[in-house]
Parts: structure tokens; sequence; C-alpha cells
């Protein structure tokens, strides 16, 4: 997993994108959508072979286990980033940026910082063949747990900021 971080560090804009010949004629930007699509549905696969793998009786046996230890490590980062955006906001308001509204922003943050790296945790417990594991499904729960509140915590945050937003244009 770290090698596959580690190549696309490289090959990315970050080291080689910064080469004029690489950029222009390896990887032009009008090439770059095309590697998302690809990523994307990639991604889409392996998550889709993963649900395959995984035993439903297991996670279903896991759930009780799962949930404290899913609300726990979503409520620290939560957290943790809510005061972070409360730090963040004032020091944005006193660089003279013009800040959006506070709810919104510290609903972002602390959202962004509570989520898993669910796809890369999947990968690894799958190349390690713990999928099947009571372990690996205690995980595998935890983690998807974690990313469902996260993303209901993002989605919640993003109605919030229209709703500033539109009522700002009145």
């Amino acid at each position: 997993m770290i090698s596959e971080i580690l190549a696309g560090v490289i090959i990315g804009p970050s080291v080689l994108g910064n080469i004029d010949f690489w950029s222009k004629h390896i990887f032009p930007a009008s090439s770059w959508n095309y590697f998302t699509l690809v990523g994307n549905i990639g991604l889409i696969l392996f998550m889709f072979n993963l649900g395959l793998e995984l035993e439903r009786k297991e996670i279903q046996n896991q759930w009780k286990a799962s949930l404290p230890v899913a609300i726990s490590t979503i409520v620290i980062p939560y957290a943790v980033g809510a005061g972070f955006a409360f730090y963040l906001y004032d020091v944005n308001n006193q660089n003279g940026f013009d800040p959006p509204d506070r709810v919104a922003f510290v609903l972002f943050t602390a959202s962004s910082m509570s989520f898993t790296a669910f796809p890369v945790l999947a990968s690894i417990l799958s190349s390690t063949k713990l999928t099947s594991t009571p372990i690996g499904a205690l995980t595998i729960s935890c983690a998807a747990m974690n990313d469902i509140m996260g993303w209901c915590s993002l989605a919640f945050a993003g109605a919030f900021a229209k709703e500033s937003e539109i009522v700002g244009l009145w």
C-alpha cells in the first residue's frame, strides 16, 4: 500500500508533474479526467469485490461490538476537528479573509477529521486475508459505521452551508 501511494506521488503532479516534458507529453492536463474516471471505476469494482468476500453473518454478529468502537473513533477526531476549526476560523478572520458561516465551517472541518481511509483499510485487510476473520469483520464494520456517520455529518454540514448561503442571498 505504501509503495502504491509513493508511486502516485512520484508519477503525479507533485514530483514528475513539475517537469514540462512529463506534464505536456506523458500525462497532459487533458488526461486527468480520464485517470480519475478509471480510478473511480477501479475503486468501485474493488469495493464491490470486497463486499462479495465478506460474510454477512460475521458482520451482523459484530455490530454490538462495532457500534461503541465506531462511535468512539468518530467522536474524538470530530471533537478535535471542531476545536481546530474554531482556531482556524479566528485565524482566517484576523487575516482579513471573508470567512464562511462559522457553524458550517466547524461542521465541515470536524467532518473531514473523522473519516477513515476505508478503501485503504479494505485493501490491507484483503491482501493479508483478514477479511474473513473475526478481527477483520470487526475492523471493516467499525470503519463502515464510521464512514456512514462521517458522510451523514458531511451531508448535514453541506445542507447547513447551503441554508446559510441561501439566507445570505436574501
